[in-house]
């Protein structure tokens, strides 16, 4: 029946599909659908929308609207405060020089595994990943977003070469989609 009303729908009638991954959609849906992207909002929209009810301080804002990337996650207000912790946490451990880069992480992760904070450390390390990428590449401060702590992108990658940060990102895409 959803079928039928997709491909004749009643008149005067828009139908809007919202889906996170349109690619887990069956085939019979998506081939009577027209795509709809879009682009990301920018930094100063998304923080007037985390900022009306921010219970946190200014630094903690900026974290919240440079890792949302564009998108609006009203989940950041209630979590952003542990998530800094578990951030500057990992920092420390991927910068720390006497400890093998990854050779740990399942344990790393494993420590918050028993929330939904594990969707948080998969996530950051794809944005830390691509950041050691584009800082190895020239990119300026703006296009990070770890910018806050740059002194410690830029020692991890003095410490990586680009095909070995290429491969952490895959590994880190991997395993989020395994798990996912």
């Amino acid at each position: 029946a959803f079928l039928k009303t997709l491909e004749e729908p009643p008149q005067d009638t828009l139908i809007v599909l919202c889906a996170e991954n349109g690619s887990l959609l069956p085939e019979t849906i998506v081939s009577r659908c027209v795509p709809v992207r879009f682009g990301p909002l920018s930094e100063a929209t998304v923080r007037e929308a985390l900022a009306g009810d921010w219970p946190l301080d200014e630094g903690a804002l900026d974290f919240a609207v440079r890792f949302s990337q564009g998108r609006l996650r009203p989940e950041l207000t209630a979590k952003v405060g542990r998530w800094i912790e578990i951030r500057d946490h990992m920092i420390r451990w991927l910068t720390a020089p006497e400890r093998p880069l990854f050779a740990q992480i399942s344990e790393e992760v494993s420590r918050w595994g028993s929330s939904d904070d594990w969707r948080f450390v998969l996530e950051w390390l794809e944005g830390w990943f691509r950041d050691v990428a584009l800082l190895g590449g020239g990119a300026h401060g703006e296009r990070l977003i770890n910018r806050d702590r740059l002194d410690a992108l830029r020692q991890c990658a003095g410490r990586l070469h680009p095909e070995q940060v290429q491969s952490h990102y895959r590994s880190v895409l991997e395993t989020r989609d395994g798990l996912l």
